[in-house]
């Protein structure tokens, strides 16, 4: 069913995207019109801002290791190793983010001169300069919160439940509660190895046990290989780019005509 629905998909989305996570979102919003569901609740915004993503361990590794603060850097790889199999952040990382410009400046000249290809901006984030004495960790959530990451996820949910009529709302994202945790000390972030610390406080007998101390973290990917097979997501996409957009809409041309005389 995939294939005879991407058509569509590609339609309402209008730009290109990464995986087909975004088709299993379709899914969910074709289910909940069929089973006459209006609004849905949707919990985007949780990881971004209470530090829910395993990679933000890394920005927490940086942020002891520039602060020599060794004891905890040791503390926090123990944890994560024990609790998610993993240890975040590394001496390379961090030197590599204190080496002023003008050193950085050459030397990545000289390996892009190595490899041949042509120097592409990767989009690594910027800050303001207020936010100079602000921790790695800090910056990297305000980053994923504000300015890229969430406002892609938002767009994606945006266009997939319009296309079934269908509403969205997303109680993590009220600004009351975000202007809240963005004044949280990062102890209550993340504790031990655990992300989303307060959330999984204050959630105590009201979640499910299993859910309220899961530990892994799954991104919303369906079986992308199983359904595929020998293909590449890229390449479905290239080829519906290079079509010329040869998608149509859920609604017939009359309909659209319609419209558009009555706009008139």
């Amino acid at each position: 069913r995939m294939f005879e629905e991407l058509e569509q998909l590609f339609w309402h989305q209008e730009e290109p995207f990464a995986s087909s996570s975004i088709y299993a979102q379709w899914c969910v919003m074709r289910l909940a019109k069929e089973n006459h569901v209006t609004v849905l609740l949707d919990g985007q915004g949780a990881d971004e801002m209470l530090a829910g993503y395993h990679t933000y361990f890394d920005d927490m590794s940086d942020d002891l290791l520039k602060s020599l603060k060794l004891l905890s850097y040791f503390r926090l790889n123990r944890d994560c190793e024990a609790l998610h199999g993993r240890t975040p952040g590394s001496v390379r990382r961090v030197v590599r983010q204190i080496l002023p410009k003008q050193v950085k400046r050459p030397v990545k000249q000289i390996f892009n001169a190595m490899r041949s290809v042509r120097n592409i901006d990767p989009g690594y984030p910027t800050y303001p300069i207020e936010f100079k004495n602000v921790s790695g960790l800090r910056k990297i959530l305000w980053w994923n919160t504000t300015r890229h990451g969430l406002n892609q996820l938002l767009r994606y949910a945006d266009r997939n439940s319009m296309a079934h009529s269908r509403e969205v709302r997303m109680p993590f994202l009220d600004h009351r509660l975000a202007e809240f945790v963005f004044t949280l000390p990062e102890s209550w972030l993340h504790r031990h190895g655990w992300t989303k610390w307060i959330l999984r406080v204050a959630l105590r007998g009201i979640l499910p046990e299993p859910i309220a101390q899961r530990v892994d973290k799954l991104a919303f990917m369906p079986p992308e290989r199983r359904w595929l097979g020998p293909l590449v997501w890229k390449d479905i996409m290239l080829e519906q780019l290079a079509a010329g957009g040869t998608s149509a809409p859920l609604v017939s041309e009359p309909c659209i005509e319609a419209a558009e005389l009555k706009v008139s």
